[in-house]
């Protein structure tokens, strides 16, 4: 049977066994605080094995800085008495190496069960630096984020998923509440009414959204203390358990956005200032095309008439020929003006449609012969490389991109020769136009006006050439509308190049058909020619009068509705502004009523400048545009007539 000894020996190889497995330092002193005994798991921890501590003071590793508070807490747990709770206490250590580590021990009493005296004290310490470093750098980025919360003139709000504020940041104090005021309220409590719905909303989507969602940014109004509003932008973050994702809440960053608001009101009203003005603008640039057109049909019209009858001596030609040239730089005028108007208000339309490019570019230069002869200028005209048969290009905006070109060149040239030279990039689809002159050049300073709007290389009072200033900005629109650019070279006494390039893919489909020949239609047609104006309806008879067809006139809606009931014509030719009755309500009740005109043609006669684009513009058989061409206006009756037979 065992003996008290040999279990006190039993126990003591078992606690020795324990003590040098542990990585952790157990270690006793005796009541004056000199060691005892060192676990052999000091070496790894101290760097010192335990004969090198035995004898020597307990604190022999504390830091200085440390000793007198670890002193203090042991002596404060060693006054309480037996049964008082060990102390935890932590401190800096100093390892044999020098390096400096943090320390964790509990120190227990063992004392004399009879007279309480302190036998000695056993510790267990083990190495918590890890552990400190981690906490001091989450305290080091706890402080920094606070520091930045508390000093962002954005706020900060965190809640929980049923709105309770729990944090509000110091610059709340912008909308006049203190911090402490907001915390334990409902942010819903601080949104406009008409808002509330609408951000509950979004709110209940996103907190449905799993983890990992994206921020949701949204706009509300809200209340100041003093019960004024304002307008404020919020990123709300949704902050999820990391281990079971379940939604513990929100934080936001809440920004016054007041100002923009305004700014963005103000910007609306200008906005909407401008586009009234534009407004204006538009529609008194269509009635100024009207009141300038509606007399220039009268003036063309019948100086074409006029030049038609025989008996009229060389210097009356002459006269009439000035007349017309005159009437004709005003309409130029006129549609300039009209055509930088829409492209500044963006309302140009771009019809792409095959064209026969080399056919159409050499017409174009050879429309000015008559002008290059008078000036004794050579036109030539060349390709650069192979040409597609056709390209898929506007045909009417190409020609006056060319005839500005052209009729530029020819104008500032007054010797020499205005080139026209065409190539084609088929891997880029881009068309090349190259218009050159030997004319006077220009210097740096005014080509770089050339493209701006009423700008001209010479725009003194004394200057040779005139003109608006818009024809090259119009150009520069144009071939931007249609994808591309226009750019200039030119010296001082060589000449000028402009070079157009235009995206025009190629097609293997053919262009439309020429234009109708101008031959009379038969004799029997029947024309109703509807227009307030007395010279508009005059001219229009006079005209179709002379290739034999019958013409009967109405000067308004409501007599040309008589006119119509009275007797069957073959077409009608209408006017759109009228009195009483305009040419569109007049088509429509056309349509409305039985009788012999029902379903005639009925073709849009107008000086208006924007027939395509008019609102009414599909209801009519076809356009015939004032000033009255006399090609134009047989071309588009004879297509009418087929159409309709067809």
């Amino acid at each position: 049977m065992a003996t008290t000894q040999d279990v006190l020996a039993l126990s003591e190889v078992r606690y020795r066994l324990i003590t040098e497995q542990i990585t952790d330092v157990v270690s006793c002193c005796d009541a004056e605080g000199v060691l005892t005994f060192v676990s052999p798991s000091a070496e790894a921890l101290f760097g010192y094995r335990p004969e090198e501590l035995l004898g020597k003071e307990s604190v022999v590793v504390v830091h200085p800085d440390d000793q007198r508070a670890v002193r203090k807490s042991i002596i404060a747990y060693l006054a309480a008495g037996p049964g008082a709770a060990p102390p935890r206490v932590e401190y800096r250590a100093i390892r044999k190496d020098g390096r400096q580590i943090w320390i964790e021990s509990c120190p227990i009493a063992v004392r004399d069960p009879n007279t309480g005296e302190l036998i000695e004290l056993q510790d267990c310490t083990r190495d918590v630096t890890a552990r400190r470093e981690a906490e001091e750098a989450l305290a080091r980025s706890e402080e920094r984020y606070r520091l930045l919360a508390e000093n962002a003139t954005d706020m900060i709000l965190c809640y929980d998923p049923k709105g309770v504020l729990s944090y509000v940041s110091p610059s709340v104090r912008r909308m006049g509440y203190e911090p402490e005021e907001l915390v334990g309220q409902r942010t819903i409590s601080f949104l406009h009414p008409d808002d509330l719905a609408r951000v509950v909303a979004e709110f209940k989507v996103y907190a449905a959204a799993p983890p990992g969602t994206e921020p949701i940014r949204y706009q509300h109004r809200g209340y100041r203390k003093d019960g004024s509003l304002l307008w404020l932008e919020a990123i709300s973050k949704a902050i999820h358990d990391p281990q079971t994702g379940v939604l513990l809440g929100f934080q936001d960053v809440v920004r016054d956005i007041s100002d923009r608001k305004a700014l963005e009101d103000d910007l609306g009203a200008a906005r909407d200032a401008a586009e009234a003005a534009a407004a204006v603008k538009s529609a008194f640039l269509a009635n100024m095309s009207h009141e300038i057109r509606t007399p220039l049909t009268a003036i063309l019209g019948f100086s074409s008439l006029l030049a038609q009858r025989p008996g009229l001596d060389a210097l009356g030609r002459q006269h009439l020929e000035r007349i017309r040239a005159g009437s004709q730089a005003l309409l130029s005028i006129v549609n300039d003006v009209l055509d930088f108007s829409r492209l500044e208000a963006d309302q140009v339309e771009i019809t792409p449609q095959p064209v026969a490019i080399a056919k159409t570019t050499e017409e174009a230069l050879a429309l000015f012969s008559p002008q290059a002869e008078a000036k004794g200028l050579e036109l030539v005209f060349e390709t650069d490389g192979a040409l597609p048969d056709h390209l898929m290009v506007d045909p009417d905006r190409l020609r006056q991109i060319l005839f500005n070109l052209i009729g530029n060149a020819v104008k500032f040239t007054e010797a020499g020769s205005v080139r026209l030279k065409v190539a084609y990039a088929p891997d880029l689809e881009r068309l090349h136009l190259f218009v050159a002159d030997t004319g006077e050049g220009m210097d740096a300073s005014q080509t770089a006006r050339l493209f701006q709007r009423f700008s001209q290389v010479d725009a003194a009072p004394t200057r040779k050439h005139g003109g608006t200033g818009l024809g090259l900005a119009i150009c520069k629109g144009l071939a931007e509308a249609m994808g591309g650019g226009v750019s200039v070279e030119s010296t001082p006494g060589q000449g000028s190049v402009f070079h157009v390039h235009l995206w025009a893919p190629a097609t293997d489909l053919a262009g439309p058909a020429g234009t109708a020949s101008e031959a009379p239609p038969a004799e029997d047609l029947k024309v109703l020619v509807v227009d307030d104006n007395d010279v508009n309806r005059e001219l229009a008879r006079l005209l179709l009068e002379s290739f034999g067809v019958q013409v009967s006139e109405a000067r308004d809606g409501e007599q040309a509705l008589e006119l119509a009931q009275a007797g069957a014509v073959d077409l009608i030719l209408m006017d759109i502004r009228m009195p009483r009755l305009d040419g569109p309500a007049t088509l429509r009740r056309l349509r409305a009523q039985p009788g012999p005109n029902q379903g005639v043609p009925v073709l849009a006669f107008s000086a208006d400048a924007d027939l395509e684009g008019a609102p009414w513009a599909h209801e009519f058989d076809g356009l015939v545009r004032k000033p009255i061409v006399a090609a134009d206006l047989l071309a588009e009756i004879g297509r009418c007539l087929e159409a309709a037979e067809g």
